[in-house]
């Protein structure tokens, strides 16, 4: 039994080690809450997105993890977006903050706060069951991306 179990670790060690940068998730209107898209409760995950290592033009970028949290807005209607983005390879991070609005689309601002993290305006949409789409685009190679969204959980485990 002990050696089933340790087994079992090891097995579930490896494949989580080598698990890159996962699917982007969007939580979904079902996930509760009404009002803006992306349900949940307020301080709930509102994305956890992962973006894998890519070749922009002649430029190797990093992979971005972005982990973003959704809070009280100044009316019913609008949701506060704020939480870091990540550079996978430890070079920066960032802080985003910005609003989505009950016809699913989001702004966000990504400033850097150490390191050469992503930087940059992000604009996007999500519908109802949390398909959508985030783009970022902001001075530099590295800082133009669009990532699409997908409906379902906002775990870092993803589909992908």
């Amino acid at each position: 039994m002990k050696l089933a179990r340790t087994l079992g670790i090891l097995v579930a060690s490896a494949a989580l080690a080598s698990v890159s940068a996962p699917t982007v998730y969007a939580q979904g209107e079902g996930g509760g809450g009404g009002g803006v898209y992306g349900g949940g409760s307020v301080g709930a995950t509102w994305m956890r997105a992962g973006s894998p290592p890519r070749k922009a033009g002649t430029e190797n970028c990093p992979g971005v993890m972005w982990d973003i949290v959704r809070s009280a807005g100044p009316d019913k209607n609008t949701i506060i977006l704020s939480g870091p983005v990540w550079n996978l390879d430890g070079s920066g991070t960032s802080m985003a903050k910005g609003e989505a609005h009950p016809d699913g689309s989001f702004t966000m601002t990504l400033t850097p706060i150490q390191g050469n993290g992503p930087a940059g305006q992000v604009t996007g949409v999500r519908n109802r069951n949390g398909n959508g789409h985030a783009t970022l685009a902001g001075s530099g190679t590295c800082n133009n991306m669009t990532i699409n969204l997908h409906p379902g959980q906002t775990s870092a485990k993803g589909k992908g």
